[in-house]
């Protein structure tokens, strides 16, 4: 199992990258929402945390074992969404800023992070984060050109 899922900017976030293939879905709004995919061979829980129906969303992505994606699948309602819970709060989580259904940017939030603000509030400040560094970096390339 791949600890690190492989995003490609510009990608939807339910096929992250040109070898994800969705596998299952467990919440659609308008796209698939909620659900496991497959990459290079390793399987890949994903949700979109924020934002479903704006234009700027951010997901999550977790690593999942064959026997997890496995009892999943059995789920549904409030079971699927504790079960995925327990996922999120148990590994380190890639956070992603969507914008117009593309992949814009992202970032990795810890189990440790995660325990101690829960996945929603660790996101946004991981995203918050990443959006701090993107604007300094571009003050820093228009200091240097100018």
């Amino acid at each position: 199992m791949s600890d690190q899922i492989h995003l490609a900017i510009g990608a939807s976030p339910w096929q992250p990258s040109p070898d994800s293939e969705l596998v299952e879905e467990y919440s659609h709004y308008d796209m698939p929402t909620a659900g496991v995919i497959s990459q290079s061979g390793c399987l890949f829980l994903f949700e979109c945390l924020e934002g479903i129906v704006l234009d700027v969303s951010i997901w999550i992505y977790a690593p999942i074992l064959e026997r997890e994606e496995e009892a999943l699948s059995h789920l549904s309602g409030n079971p699927l969404s504790e079960a995925m819970d327990e996922i999120w709060r148990s590994r380190d989580v890639a956070v992603v800023l969507v914008s117009a259904d593309a992949i814009q940017s992202g970032g990795t939030v810890t189990r440790d992070t995660i325990a101690r603000w829960g996945i929603r509030r660790a996101a946004l400040k991981e995203i918050q984060s990443l959006l701090d560094r993107e604007r300094l970096m571009a003050g820093t390339l228009k200091e240097a050109a100018g």
